[in-house]
């Protein structure tokens, strides 16, 4: 009877935080924070809410009445995952240092590296802008004609997100029940997609499939790396 809407915003300790679930213990009310970091949950004083995100430590707090009078600002912490400890048993032993050979591969970095950034070692005008130098340099430029491969451009998360709510074959059925992501995950998966580069010109009817195929691959990994963050 005494719930209440309650904003706030999640960060970790570089930016805002995209798909973090966040959990009303008392009421089982579930919500995911939006692509500013965003979030509004119904809950009302002493419920306690729980934060959940893949690459962060799980956070939970019970809600006061200082809550819900300014948005409710909540950091979570990274998982850093420390390696163990390496011993060395054998020290390797030092080459000796061969002057004649250092000067030589000294001298052909230099050159090469000459022919490649040929302004670094140009005479420095003094005071006034050298337009001839730079004419030198855009004439170099324009020599090279080979056409450049085109750049593909990669499905973005927003695009992601828009076609899994329209489109009859990209759903919530086919996340759960064909590639195993749990709904909470929801939002995390489409996040790690954009990640993997795949091109938005599979959105197109007539590349559906390898469309498909794609989401596929990055289902595996993503249940991959979810299985071992839980593991530890």
């Amino acid at each position: 009877m005494w719930s209440q809407n309650i904003t706030g915003k999640i960060y970790d300790d570089k930016t805002v935080l995209q798909g973090v679930t966040i959990t009303n213990i008392n009421s089982n009310i579930k919500v995911s924070s939006d692509e500013n970091g965003n979030f509004k949950i119904k809950a009302k004083v002493s419920d306690s809410l729980q934060f959940h995100s893949l690459f962060h430590k799980p956070f939970a707090i019970q809600l006061k009445p200082s809550h819900f009078e300014a948005l409710f600002i909540v950091e979570l912490k990274k998982i850093v995952h420390e390696l163990d400890e390496v011993l060395l048993s054998n020290t390797p032993e030092a080459k000796p240092f061969k002057s004649e050979t250092y000067q030589a591969n000294l001298k052909h970095q230099i050159a090469e590296d000459i022919k490649k950034h040929p302004y670094k070692y140009a005479k420095q005008p003094s005071g006034n802008i050298d337009f001839v130098a730079i004419a030198k340099l855009i004439g170099k430029l324009f020599k090279n004609k080979r056409p450049k491969p085109p750049l593909i451009q990669p499905i973005s998360y927003q695009q992601i997100d828009s076609l899994f709510k329209k489109d009859d074959l990209f759903n919530d059925a086919l996340l759960m029940q064909s590639f195993n992501i749990p709904i909470d995950y929801k939002f995390l998966f489409f996040e790690y997609c954009e990640t993997k580069h795949i091109s938005n010109q599979l959105i197109f009817e007539n590349n559906r499939l390898e469309l498909l195929e794609a989401f596929h691959n990055a289902s595996i990994e993503f249940i991959r790396i979810l299985k071992s963050v839980k593991e530890d």
